[in-house]
């Protein structure tokens, strides 16, 4: 549909309307900067199938624009694109329209959502109120005053940690875990660490910090390494 109204707008075809900027200026320009996001999107480097093709436009506007050097991911400005398109999309279906396919127009507004039909193979529900575990109903009211839970899921599954963040809305201690884009060098410190936990070392740093409670999560990896030690 975007490249109908593309094409529309090249061969000068299509309905004129009375909007405030007609389709000839928008058309064109709503393809250039769906075209430009995308190639923003690409990240600092072109990779292609793992091979990386060169720097990409991006790379310039994250060394000399200020702010574009935290955007985390660059990815996203994708969703720009996917703006862009939707309204040449729309478009389209005015061509398509005024060529007296109305009937084919309709047929291919209802199509285009069901692009973004994704069913869940999987859903989890999480537990609320008095449904969450005993322990954090416990830490609630106990005088704990921070807490750290072991084993760590690691580096490599710190999204995980939103399970953490989520059960402290139980008691709202300090925790030393959490998920978040650009973590403090302080919080993976502090995650290595748990990761040795009880040693001699982890037990210092943790106190260190104002850790007084650890609660320890029997079946979760690595457990049994530390009810060993």
């Amino acid at each position: 549909l975007a490249g109908l109204a593309v094409a529309g707008w090249a061969l000068k075809r299509g309905p004129a309307s009375g909007e405030l900027i007609p389709p000839r200026a928008w058309v064109p320009a709503a393809a250039a900067l769906a075209l430009l996001f995308a190639a923003l999107s690409l990240g600092r480097d072109v990779v292609v199938f793992g091979h990386v093709l060169g720097p990409g436009p991006y790379r310039l506007l994250h060394g000399f624009v200020p702010g574009f050097g935290y955007i985390r991911i660059p990815e996203r400005m994708g969703l720009m694109v996917m703006l862009f398109v939707a309204l040449l999309a729309a478009r389209g279906l005015e061509v398509l329209c005024a060529a007296g396919w109305r009937r084919a127009a309709v047929v291919l507004a209802l199509l285009a959502p069901m692009e973004h039909v994704s069913v869940l193979a999987r859903t989890t529900r999480v537990p609320v109120g008095d449904r969450m575990p005993a322990v954090y109903r416990w830490l609630a009211t106990s005088d704990a005053r921070a807490v750290a839970e072991v084993p760590v899921h690691g580096e490599n599954l710190v999204r995980k940690e939103t399970l953490e963040e989520y059960f402290s809305t139980a008691h709202w201690k300090p925790i030393i875990h959490g998920y978040v884009s650009y973590p403090p060098l302080l919080a993976t410190l502090l995650r290595k660490v748990a990761e040795t936990f009880p040693s001699e070392e982890s037990l210092q740093v943790l106190q260190r910090v104002g850790v007084d409670t650890v609660v320890v999560h029997r079946g979760r990896e690595g457990e049994e390494q530390m009810a060993q030690a």
